[in-house]
């Protein structure tokens, strides 16, 4: 699983300054031209701008206050100015005489998350960390996308989350760009898509009605915290969270997705069924994306005796019911780090034809 905002654009990022009070003749420092009618001017251009479109470079920044040269056509140094902020640097740029160009002082350095020291020093260093970042941002966009689209033969299932309603488990998301949707009785279709906003990767979903529960529930636009050709884990600034799991097999699309399950109740014991709770442990892994070979649950009547780890039920004989509809606690001991979890599930008893 990646974290995408905190491990892996952090490896790209550049933080550019200068300090604005260096010595204009200071020719180390102002070792070469950005000339206007370039590329590496435009990628810094677009990294000025402020308030508009940066779909082109949204993982490098500077951080101000900035020191820059003019120069004019002969390369004589005409100024020196203090640039601070994306606005001011952007209009600095645009009331730029069409005969002049810029010259940003080097070395420019940075220390990434792990202490590496990196350091640019001249504008093709500048212009290659530059693409090397946009090329990245790329690829990830392709892979997210080559994921949700998934192919004619995987699909996405809403998983569980501990930190967020679910009411929609098992909602089905299938499709390539047109996303379909669909959870019980309901169905509809829309769009996905992933994108990027300044250094942080987002899903959004609109779903054509977006009048309904689950309209209301879907379509927003999804922060990914963290993505693996399995799992996604997607929240909102308004604390909404969404896991949303892949499944690429036909034995993985059958309809054990919910953690609402019904037992047959006996023919001469009316509301009564003789519950054996192993039958709905394989169930429960998949939805959970539990490890067979790792992860345990034990099974209990209560909350407080799954927290305490009490009482559990011996889920390998019958056990009936007090209730028609009765909930249970399943506790959850993850075997990598014995963490350990609790999860609810009903089981409802019903006259089976």
């Amino acid at each position: 699983m990646k974290n995408i905002l905190k491990s892996l654009f952090i490896l790209s990022m550049l933080a550019i300054t200068s300090c604005y009070y260096e010595d204009i003749d200071d020719l180390e420092k102002r070792q070469e031209v950005i000339e206007q009618d370039t590329t590496l001017y435009d990628y810094v251009e677009s990294m000025a701008q402020d308030g508009a479109d940066q779909d082109d470079v949204t993982c490098i920044k500077f951080v101000y206050p900035i020191g820059l040269y003019t120069v004019d056509e002969n390369d004589v140094v005409i100024s020196l100015d203090v640039i601070v902020g994306n606005q001011a640097f952007f209009d600095f740029l645009n009331n730029l005489n069409p005969t002049d160009n810029i010259s940003i002082s080097y070395p420019i350095e940075t220390t990434l998350s792990d202490g590496t020291i990196v350091s640019v020093t001249n504008n093709d260093e500048l212009l290659d960390s530059i693409e090397s970042c946009i090329e990245r941002q790329e690829e990830i966009i392709r892979e997210c996308d080559g994921l949700l689209n998934g192919g004619q033969d995987c699909i996405w299932k809403v998983g569980y989350s501990f930190n967020d309603t679910n009411d929609f488990l098992g909602a089905e998301f299938d499709g390539d760009g047109i996303t379909y949707f669909e959870y019980g009785d309901d169905s509809d279709e829309g769009s996905w898509n992933s994108l990027f906003i300044e250094d942080q990767l987002f899903i959004n979903i609109n779903l054509l009605d977006d009048t309904s529960i689950y309209g209301q529930r879907f379509n927003k636009n999804w922060r990914v915290e963290s993505w693996s050709p399995e799992t996604m884990t997607l929240t909102t600034d308004n604390g909404d969270e969404l896991i949303i799991n892949r499944y690429c097999s036909p034995d993985d699309t059958n309809d054990c997705f919910n953690l609402d399950f019904i037992a047959c109740e006996n023919d001469l014991t009316p509301g009564i069924a003789d519950i054996i709770l192993d039958d709905y442990t394989a169930c429960i892994f998949e939805i959970m994306r539990l490890d067979e070979s790792l992860d345990t649950i034990a099974y209990y009547e209560n909350e407080n005796d799954a927290l305490t780890s009490s009482n559990a039920i011996d889920s390998s004989v019958i056990y009936n019911n007090t209730s028609l509809m009765q909930d249970f606690y399943v506790g959850i001991t993850y075997g990598v780090n014995g963490a350990t979890n609790v999860i609810e599930i009903s089981i409802s008893v019903e006259n089976c034809p």
